[in-house]
């Protein structure tokens, strides 16, 4: 039987990572334990698109069956204990590849690590039954207070920054080089996303010091109390997943400095996202892929399966919509109220948030953390995809900027140059003209 799938998630990624997170979901996600009868959901990631689904079947039965209270203290728990385990790897690999002991048994080492820390990412699932609890509370998830992580304390850091210098001004004082590298000392590596990227460059770091020491309303947003065990649930799980992002992130960009440290006479280190990690453990042994290899996965699709994790070609199809001139205001769900108008820049990948101007509308598949530089910039944010704990959720009510999720489909009809209007008190995006 031919299963039905839903996109969850969206970010193009490359192959290596995808083999990471679903080799560690497939192996290491043990719903049974939760009492589900199965161990692990059906997922794929579609390259062509960054389209990250669930199986209906799976995904629906674990919104009908809850979790009952203990198992939520339980899973909070099951977190925090992997992600200390994990950094306290990390802590050792750090020590290993800094006093040049590097093998490619450190290489396999990794992977088995970081395979298993990545086995609690499809448990973040469960903040959909939070959502759902609270509403049943005559509570909104939007209540819930965003904790402080790397990510909001690299942000506060840097508007402090630009606001100290008066960066405007395009005068960089060594004294300002010297905090902003301080900062990338502790936060540079958040340039990473997974095994893409690199580390934050001094020009990155003013660059975002001077968007975000301009933007007046990087004040937090004012939440209302909300008295109940579901709310502080949800509120860690929103706090472990950010925080797991940013470790697994801290991982992959001390396994991008051991390869250019180690590794640069045999490999680049961007021709190893073309590889799947038993790939790259042979390829530090010397056992070459062929090159036809890296052409024939521009395109695939890499699917969890019950044989294992295993890599499909895609067929390369047009899926451009034309635009439907009738259309004027696109529906999504509320994540952050407010209400304003401006001009649309439409973001498919971290990279293109240098085309926003401050008072922009973001408008995105989804955003994932590497988009930092254009939220601050943003007046408001506009996504296809991601429920209220969503990272564009959070990060609008920690900015306090309006915010619409889920449209559906407002990438697909709205275009760069839009004039719009926001009404996030309504979940409503008006297109003013066109």
């Amino acid at each position: 039987m031919q299963k039905e799938w839903k996109t969850l998630v969206n970010h193009r990624s490359d192959l290596l990572t995808q083999d990471l997170i679903l080799s560690g979901i497939r192996y290491h996600s043990n719903f049974k334990e939760f009492g589900y009868p199965f161990d692990y959901p059906y997922l794929r990631y579609i390259h062509s698109t960054g389209d990250i689904q669930w199986s209906k079947d799976r995904l629906e039965y674990v919104e009908k069956n809850h979790l009952i209270d203990d198992q939520y203290e339980q899973l909070i728990k099951y977190f925090e204990r992997s992600l200390s385990e994990y950094r306290s790897y990390l802590k050792t690999f750090k020590e290993k590849i800094e006093k040049s002991h590097v093998a490619p048994g450190l290489v396999d080492e990794y992977f088995q690590r970081s395979i298993q820390a990545a086995g609690t990412i499809p448990r973040f699932i469960f903040e959909i039954q939070l959502g759902q609890k609270l509403e049943d509370e005559g509570f909104s998830p939007s209540q819930v207070a965003g904790s402080e992580t790397d990510i909001s304390r690299a942000a506060k850091e840097l508007a402090e920054i630009g606001k100290k210098y008066n960066a405007y001004d395009l005068s960089v004082s060594e004294e300002m080089v010297s905090e902003l590298q301080k900062v990338i000392d502790r936060y540079g590596y958040l340039g990473m996303k997974y095994f893409q990227g690199r580390s934050w460059c001094i020009w990155e770091a003013y660059q975002m010091a001077v968007d975000l020491s301009s933007s007046d309303d990087h004040q937090g947003n004012d939440q209302q109390t909300v008295d109940s065990q579901y709310a502080r649930y949800l509120e860690s799980l929103m706090r472990l997943r950010t925080e797991k992002w940013e470790t697994m992130c801290y991982g992959t960009y001390l396994f991008r400095k051991m390869v250019i440290d180690h590794y640069s006479d045999i490999v680049h280190y961007d021709d190893l996202l073309s590889l799947r990690m038993k790939d790259v453990v042979d390829l530090f042994k010397k056992e070459f892929p062929s090159r036809s290899v890296f052409y024939e996965r521009e395109s695939f699709i890499l699917e969890i399966t019950d044989q294992g994790v295993e890599l499909k070609s895609e067929d390369k199809q047009n899926k451009e919509e034309e635009r439907n001139e009738e259309v004027k205001e696109i529906k999504g769900q509320i994540a952050n109220k407010g209400k304003v108008r401006g001009k649309v820049r439409v973001v498919l990948s971290p990279k293109e948030c240098s085309k926003i101007e401050k008072g922009d509308i973001l408008v995105a598949t989804m955003s994932t953390p590497d988009f930092l530089s254009g939220m601050a910039k943003a007046a408001a944010f506009v996504t296809d995809i991601g429920g209220i704990t969503s990272h564009a959720a959070i990060v609008s009510r920690e900015m306090n900027k309006p915010c619409v999720i889920g449209t559906q489909h407002a990438t697909q009809i709205l275009k760069d140059g839009d004039e719009v209007e926001v009404d996030a008190d309504e979940g409503v995006v008006r297109i003013l003209n066109t």
